[in-house]
């Protein structure tokens, strides 16, 4: 077994244990193949989170400073989290998740960039960087959503992961076509549409409730 897979077999039980995780929608979950999952951002938890709710391995950006703690670096690593340097427009970091990608992988990314705790994700800021990742690598993309009371992840309070439909590479065609667009113009817009799909995904599982 890989160590990958002796983590996840003693971690993904744990997590789900204690953040209460509740799984909709597994069925739209590419069985194989590269696709980018994209998710709002909550907590410094949501990869791990992401992660145990996924069979397949996803692969994660991490703020750099979780790699200076000896022990969340090698779980971080070990589980597919790799480090970014934020507010930096890291080159390699980038480079590493389109290889991901052009090697058949998952690549999970948060449009916000970083987290909002306590905040409404319809107000939220919305980086280019799923944009960027889509124009270079054309991969599907599968929306998701983190929701729990308050838009606050703690211990013991439950957590609702929702998958919606993967969106394909030709839906973003237009965007991507459009001469009167500057790149980082069109970046930004895809990763506007990638959000708005996971807003939907959060504004359809609130009123279920």
């Amino acid at each position: 077994m890989t160590f990958y897979g002796v983590l996840y077999k003693l971690f993904a039980w744990f997590f789900r244990w204690i953040f209460r995780v509740q799984v909709k929608g597994e069925e739209n979950i590419p069985s194989d193949g590269a696709v980018m999952v994209c998710t709002n951002h909550i907590s410094a938890f949501d990869p791990f989170i992401i992660i145990v709710s996924n069979t397949r391995q996803i692969f994660f950006m991490g703020k750099k400073e979780l790699f200076k703690i000896p022990v969340l670096k090698q779980i971080s690593k070990g589980v597919g989290v790799f480090p970014v340097e934020r507010g930096a427009n890291d080159v390699g970091a980038i480079k590493q998740a389109i290889k991901l990608l052009e090697s058949g992988k998952i690549f999970g990314i948060f449009p916000q960039g970083t987290r909002h705790s306590g905040e409404d994700p319809h107000k939220t800021q919305i980086k280019s960087g799923v944009g960027l990742i889509e124009e270079k690598t054309g991969a599907p993309v599968l929306p998701c959503c983190i929701i729990t009371k308050d838009n606050r992840i703690k211990p013991f309070r439950p957590v609702t992961i929702v998958y919606g439909e993967v969106i394909e590479p030709s839906e973003f065609s237009d965007i991507l076509n459009d001469e009167t667009l500057k790149s980082k113009e069109k970046h930004k817009k895809i990763s506007e549409t990638v959000f708005n799909k996971i807003l939907e995904l959060i504004d359809g599982e609130a009123n279920e409730r």
